[in-house]
């Protein structure tokens, strides 16, 4: 009886743990996805971006196009289809911006039938930037931010204003194609990495851990804090 509940207890665990992998959380995401027969861009960012990818295009058969950007050593190979960056993370740096603009570049031009795949993951706000002021400014606020013990709420309310894709601005730049965006929610922190970027469209949310900005009093102590932060820039 024992040796039985030990086996199914494994099981479980294993089953589990499988669950949660970003492979297994596209491809249960991935079953939503109707594009409208037009060209399907893939678009990835984030510490687990490149597993996201790989699975997404294992899934899907092919995609005709496609940027990923992750942190460094995190590629673990070619994907068809798809240019992988690697680029700084907490902190954004030159690449990062590079590889961003080789994702806007890639979403120009499309139409009404083409569909944007995007695909974010926990330190997407750090690797998917386009700065609206010197990179080296936006590093040394985001130094700062880091130092200051400030939270990813309260440094992302900062950021989406110094940002050319933060805030929705991405989602305008795909238009007037679809965008169907799966955003992996690991902790409260990284939940916050979707609100960032302000996709629109289509969205489908993985949550792992319980997300407690999502929810009443983590809703309400968030909007306390950007209340505060907002009316401390406007000072």
């Amino acid at each position: 009886m024992n040796l039985t509940l030990r086996k199914d207890a494994d099981a479980i665990i294993a089953s589990s743990l499988n669950a949660v992998l970003p492979d297994e959380a596209v491809r249960r995401a991935l079953k939503a996805f109707a594009p409208k027969g037009g060209r399907v861009l893939l678009v990835a960012a984030g510490k687990a971006a490149w597993q996201m990818a790989h699975a997404a295009v294992e899934a899907l058969g092919r995609v005709d196009g496609g940027v990923v950007v992750t942190k460094y050593e995190h590629v673990k190979g070619e994907i068809l289809g798809v240019n992988c960056y690697e680029a700084g993370h907490p902190v954004p740096d030159e690449n990062g911006f590079a590889a961003t603009e080789k994702a806007l570049e890639l979403v120009q031009g499309l139409t009404a039938e083409d569909t944007v795949l995007f695909l974010l993951s926990g330190g997407g706000s750090a690797l998917f930037e386009k700065p609206l002021l010197p990179g080296a400014e936006l590093q040394d606020i985001t130094g700062q931010l880091l130092a200051s013990g400030a939270d990813i709420v309260e440094m992302n309310t900062i950021r989406k204003r110094l940002s050319g894709v933060k805030g929705g601005r991405f989602a305008q730049a795909c238009a007037p194609a679809q965008v169907f965006s799966i955003c992996l929610l690991y902790t409260s922190d990284a939940a916050d990495e979707e609100d960032s970027v302000g996709l629109g469209g289509r969205r489908i949310i993985e949550k792992k851990k319980q997300c407690v900005h999502l929810c009443g009093t983590g809703c309400r102590r968030r909007m306390i804090r950007e209340q505060r932060l907002n009316r401390s820039l406007q000072q």
